[in-house]
């Protein structure tokens, strides 16, 4: 390290700390863009394995309540899941990537060429 002079403020960076990052920075760059590479890859829900919805839980994935053993009042449609015996999946906002933020669509798609 050099010596600061008085006209070098206390905190600046002279040009062989310089010079000695860009070399270890370039060093670690191949090893940086694996770990971003990976990172950057689309992975899937641990709540809903990738399907974005994940079973009711008041039904159990069978779409209605009621109904299971004999002499029980008949089955009635179950109103959390709306007789689809599924529900979204709040984790993965419905999308079944775990890094969704990173995949999302466009806001506005449109129908015409690129997106107008």
């Amino acid at each position: 390290m050099r010596a600061v002079g008085p006209e070098t403020p206390p905190n600046a960076v002279v040009p062989a700390e310089v010079a000695a990052l860009a070399v270890m920075g370039s060093a670690a760059l191949p090893y940086m863009v694996e770990g971003l590479a990976e990172y950057l890859k689309p992975r899937k829900c641990q709540s809903c394995y990738g399907a974005g919805y994940t079973p009711c839980p008041a039904c159990h994935g069978r779409g209605r309540q009621g109904g299971v053993f004999p002499g029980q009042p008949a089955a009635v449609p179950c109103a959390t899941c709306g007789s689809r015996g599924r529900v979204r999946c709040q984790p993965c906002q419905h999308t079944g990537l775990a890094n969704f933020w990173l995949w999302q669509p466009s806001e506005n798609g449109g129908w015409g060429a690129r997106g107008q």
